[in-house]
């Protein structure tokens, strides 16, 4: 399992806790974590389990 805790400007912080991968991290309503932003890309990075750690994939996107 892998908390995530979102913190953005203005608003109040929030935990999320995943048991599934990819997560994919983006401004588009279907990603398991969606974050506001010109700046962010509809899908921009996925979260993959390895082994006993994890990694952060970028998609690969102009926002980078």
């Amino acid at each position: 399992m892998l908390r995530l805790t979102i913190i953005e400007q203005g608003k109040a912080s929030r935990e999320v806790a995943f048991e599934r991968f990819p997560i994919s991290i983006g401004r588009a309503n279907g990603n398991a974590v969606v974050l506001p932003g010109w700046k962010v890309a509809r899908t921009h990075a996925e979260i993959h389990q390895l082994g006993g750690g994890f990694k952060l994939v970028d998609k690969g996107s102009l926002a980078g």
